[in-house]
């Protein structure tokens, strides 16, 4: 078997997605070439080329980069099942307590990918399609999402997500997101469905949303006070799920 050579550019592709990867938080190009210990045009030609390819983003201002989720596209497996061994359990304990669709979604792109979908068993539910990726800013899950990005990548990303959205009144939808980062849940009346009402909660890890959970539920039965109850079981959710994790 032919070895690569430790200093090839094969392996110095391989360092930076490494580096990239077990990083916390976007790194600067300065920080990826002290933590990789090469120069800086090296470090910089060999983050376009991934760039190129799709396998490393830029972020806010282009100054920072971490992975993308393209990098899951080189694993023949699904790439899902660790969200759904971590949270399903709690998401099957909620669809319990209310007998609503219940949803775990991710980001891929620009859209929100549906990874499990538990269905209500009453007459009249709502039972979202899971091989569809919707609009980050048309559901309450891809706003529960967005909300809970860094403040920078919401201001340099809200007007091409909107416009992708086909939503015209930015600053109302920055406001918007503002509201559901203090309150800590996101809500959208019939913007997905006609007759249909979801609520969403995103979970977070080092600061950065990695999956949420939402109810879709009828209009008709979505009263305040029921919108109030389904908060608190979300809620409860995301604290044992959080905690989990302390």
């Amino acid at each position: 078997m032919m070895r690569v050579s430790s200093d090839s550019f094969i392996s110095r592709v391989f360092r930076v997605l490494r580096v990239l990867g077990q990083s916390e938080k976007p790194l600067s190009l300065h920080e990826a070439s002290e933590s990789l210990e090469l120069p800086k045009p090296t470090v910089l030609r060999l983050i376009r080329t991934l760039c190129d390819l799709g396998y490393v983003n830029p972020v806010g201002d282009g100054m920072t980069y971490r992975i993308s989720n393209k990098i899951y596209d080189l694993i023949p497996v699904d790439r899902h099942a660790w969200l759904r061994d971590r949270i399903l359990p709690e998401m099957k304990k909620l669809h319990e307590q209310v007998n609503e669709t219940t949803n775990l979604a991710c980001i891929e792109g620009d859209k929100v990918r549906y990874v499990h979908i538990i269905e209500s068993t009453q007459s009249l539910r709502c039972i979202p399609d899971d091989r569809v990726h919707d609009e980050l800013l048309r559901t309450a899950l891809g706003r529960a999402f967005v909300a809970n990005w860094p403040e920078e990548d919401i201001d340099n990303s809200i007007e091409e997500l909107c416009e992708i959205a086909e939503y015209e009144d930015v600053p109302a939808m920055r406001e918007e997101l503002s509201k559901t980062k203090k309150r800590g849940w996101a809500f959208e009346s019939e913007q997905g469905c006609l007759g249909v009402d979801c609520i969403a909660v995103a979970l977070t890890e080092n600061g950065l949303p990695y999956a949420g959970v939402s109810l879709s539920v009828p209009s008709v039965r979505m009263s305040k006070d029921y919108r109030e109850k389904l908060l608190h079981h979300l809620h409860t959710l995301v604290d044992r799920l959080q905690g989990e994790k302390t």
